[in-house]
């Protein structure tokens, strides 16, 4: 049976890493297997360190989980429970982030 589109069953667990000079969201609880037995972490850049900058912020991507320092990543405190959509969700994380997790 597919695992596609079924219910939530690990909480959302939203981090940010800086990584380029730039600060990056994941979500902790989401690993990808691309054509690998690795685990790889979708991560979407959200503002330049410095702030500064007026060079275009990098893609989002994927990135080794290994390559991250979970344990060292703040996390991002949301009030959300399993059944959030998830693209609320994200938003509403984007929107933590940039107000209370600059790094």
């Amino acid at each position: 049976m597919s695992k596609l589109n079924q219910a939530r069953t690990v909480p959302y667990d939203f981090r940010v890493f800086e990584r380029d000079g730039a600060v990056w969201l994941f979500d902790n609880s989401c690993r990808t297997y691309i054509c690998s037995s690795e685990p790889t972490i979708w991560a979407e850049p959200l503002y330049w360190v410095d702030g500064e900058c007026d060079d275009i912020l990098h893609d989002s991507g994927y990135f080794a989980a290994r390559a991250i320092d979970v344990e060292n990543c703040p996390k991002i405190e949301l009030d959300v429970g399993m059944d959030a959509p998830e693209k609320e969700t994200w938003d509403d994380a984007r929107e933590e982030a940039h107000a209370n997790h600059r790094i």
